[in-house]
């Protein structure tokens, strides 16, 4: 892997990457030898992308060296992860919200905010995309409730809630 900031994967540029080769030795043996190679990114190169190296792999006791496959991972941004081609930010929903419905604030990768609508019947995991980005729902973590608050869950509980 090559990783890069998005900025980084936006322009392009040169940038080096340190590996182990595996080399056949005498014997049997596994020799290895750590090798730093130049790579050129071109601009606006996207997650995922392989970058082919001729014969830069791990060497074969009874042939030439395998082909180096470097992939691209263009860094999703705070709170983020990759999920195939899609970027996931992971969105806290309190639980009466994910039931009845409702609104959240979101904070996307560039900075910018707003609000997105949870359908009622939500689940754990359900995603809505927003923009070019996936925003998946999470159970806000309750620190502690208040007397009105673990009354009103009990209340729930007694009616099979």
């Amino acid at each position: 892997w090559l990783d890069l900031t998005p900025e980084e994967a936006r322009s392009g540029g040169s940038f080096n990457l340190t590996y182990t080769q595996l080399i056949p030795g005498s014997h049997g043996s596994i020799d290895r030898k750590r090798r730093t190679l130049k790579i050129t990114v071109k601009a606006n190169t996207k997650h995922g992308k392989e970058i082919r190296f001729k014969d830069q792999g791990h060497g074969h006791p009874q042939g030439i060296n395998g082909d180096l496959i470097v992939k691209i991972r263009v860094d999703p941004g705070e709170g983020c992860r990759w999920d195939g081609d899609r970027i996931v930010k992971e969105v806290e929903v309190p639980f009466s919200t994910l039931i009845l419905g409702g609104k959240v604030t979101v904070t996307l990768p560039d900075g910018v905010k707003g609000k997105i609508t949870i359908p009622p019947f939500s689940q754990v995991g359900d995603r809505q995309r927003v923009k070019d980005i996936d925003i998946e729902f999470i159970l806000s973590e309750i620190d502690e409730l208040d007397e009105f608050q673990s009354d009103a869950l009990q209340a729930l509980r007694d009616v099979g809630l």
